[in-house]
């Protein structure tokens, strides 16, 4: 049942089939200038898309939210967060900065975020993003203290919008073949967005 989620809308009936991790995933290829149905880049012009950065955010949070390994999986409260710690190999100030992007984004839609809470010193970043090729991100060598001033306005976290598509379209890859082999679970009911086909 899993594996069929993680894939293309389907017709049964007359009824097209699709699921909200699936309008997500296609919307943020749209989005960003990639073939919904293959996630190839088709339109290079579009990969720094904002938007569709921020849908691709969207599914690492509803991946935390609703999809689990069946063994061995991350606990953390914050979704977004287990969905990296699981499905990623990236390090806690990466996955945090990530996190930091999606909440400048889906806030305020801003390139800067002060962080609240226990982990505020890793959510502290003031972002410079980019479409293009190279590393996902690249931290500055002194994290940023959250206060704005002339003296910290050069501590930037970049991020490749182009490379964050790629992290999450790879993250799809390995969902669907984990799911294949019966390595994943579903967290709650599994619910379809429906048609008239």
């Amino acid at each position: 049942m899993l594996t069929q989620y993680l894939q293309l809308p389907f017709q049964q009936n007359g009824i097209e089939y699709k699921s909200p991790y699936i309008a997500a995933l296609m919307d943020a290829r749209a989005a960003t200038g990639r073939d919904v149905n293959t996630g190839q880049i088709a339109d290079v012009g579009k990969v720094g898309n904002w938007s569709g950065a921020l849908a691709y955010m969207v599914l690492i949070d509803y991946i935390g939210n609703y999809i689990s390994k069946i063994t061995g999986g991350n606990t953390s409260n914050t979704k977004f967060v287990k969905a990296l710690k699981d499905f990623t190999h990236l390090t806690d100030p990466e996955i945090y900065a990530l996190y930091a992007l999606r909440c400048a984004f889906g806030h305020q839609y801003s390139l800067i975020n002060v962080g609240r809470g226990p982990k505020a010193l890793l959510l502290h970043h003031q972002f410079n993003v980019h479409r293009g090729d190279g590393d996902l991100l690249t931290l500055p060598p002194v994290p940023w203290n959250g206060i704005r001033s002339p003296a910290t306005n050069n501590i930037i976290t970049i991020v490749s919008l182009r490379k964050l598509g790629e992290l999450v379209e790879e993250i799809h890859k390995n969902l669907i073949a984990m799911a294949t082999v019966n390595q994943l679970k579903a967290d709650g009911e599994l619910i379809y967005i429906t048609y008239a086909a």
